[in-house]
């Protein structure tokens, strides 16, 4: 059924209601304009359109009002956008595991219709994701990325972007992956050249730390971690930064790098940083958080992750 039938079916189901009123002390006197209709009396047509005039003037009003309320959806759509109540949230996993993105809408009242989801992957739509959670069984590094739904309605509507970042363990190391969008625009120095970029959400173990902390376990207790950019998939012309600090009020440095280290016997933009691990045991004490600068300059066309290699050592 057509958007302008439904206009007309509100607008004559309300005449019909109109009519079957019989009340004499509403709002807007329902019960004149219904008798302009021949309900009560005979009444001449004639004579009531020229002594009440605002009898049908107010049962239109009446009409239009409920055709409005009955089906604004499907006469203003940019009134009818759907209502997003949970909005999918951003995760750091391991290799290999699974992870769902989840979202909640509604459609906007007094709207009924169905709504309709298409998940994208860094703004591409992914094949066959088309319900309101996202599941990938087993996640890979290239996971990394934003994702995020349109919610079909009147007119469709984005969810917010949640992040993917995704790492590996090996023994006492691993690899992570982090999507550039994630990375928060800045205006400073790394170590101490100007960055444009960085992302901080790291936190790795110090020795004390209690065996079988989960996502980068410290475990054997290794003394140190040394963090760098030096991976293949980062492309060569990258200029990158990372710094180790406590995690404390003063976030005190353990270690930085943005001068363009040596990877792989070759000189490149890329950095490491070394840092002897604080030993104490409560959780401003044993825990150090890493952050990666990124120079966006000379970030590779169409690059959408960022990879770093950790490993605790002696």
């Amino acid at each position: 059924m057509g958007k302008v039938n439904v206009a007309y079916f509100s607008l004559y189901n309300a005449l019909r209601k109109c009519q079957a009123s019989r009340s004499t002390k509403t709002f807007w006197d329902l019960d004149k304009p219904c008798r302009f209709w021949g309900i009560h009396g005979q009444s001449n047509v004639r004579n009531l359109m020229k002594t009440k005039q605002r009898t049908l003037s107010s049962c239109l009003a009446v009409a239009v009002l409920a055709a409005l309320l009955a089906g604004c959806c499907a006469l203003f759509h940019s009134f009818c956008f759907p209502i997003i109540d949970q909005q999918p949230q951003s995760q750091t996993v391991q290799v290999g595991s699974s992870v769902t993105f989840t979202v909640g809408a509604h459609p906007r009242p007094p709207s009924t219709n169905a709504l309709s989801f298409q998940w994208q992957k860094n703004g591409v739509a992914i094949p066959g994701a088309t319900s309101s959670n996202y599941t990938i069984a087993s996640v890979a590094l290239t996971d990394a990325a934003e994702y995020k739904a349109i919610v079909s309605g009147s007119p469709d509507t984005p969810s917010a972007p949640a992040f993917l970042s995704v790492y590996t363990v090996t023994g006492n190391s691993g690899v992570l992956s982090t999507p550039v969008n994630v990375f928060k625009t800045y205006s400073g120095s790394g170590c101490p050249h100007l960055m444009d970029r960085y992302y901080t959400n790291y936190f790795f173990n110090g020795p004390n730390v209690p065996p079988g902390t989960p996502q980068y376990a410290n475990n054997p207790p290794m003394p140190k971690l040394l963090v760098n950019t030096c991976h293949p998939s980062n492309s060569p012309g990258n200029k990158t930064a990372v710094k180790i600090v406590q995690n404390n009020i003063q976030a005190t440095v353990l270690a930085c790098d943005d001068d363009g280290s040596v990877c792989d016997g070759a000189t490149s933009t890329h950095s490491s940083a070394d840092a002897t691990l604080p030993t104490g045991t409560g959780p401003n004490t044993n825990l150090v958080r890493v952050i990666i600068y990124v120079k966006a300059s000379t970030l590779a066309p169409g690059q959408t992750q960022v990879y770093c290699n950790w490993a605790y050592h002696d």
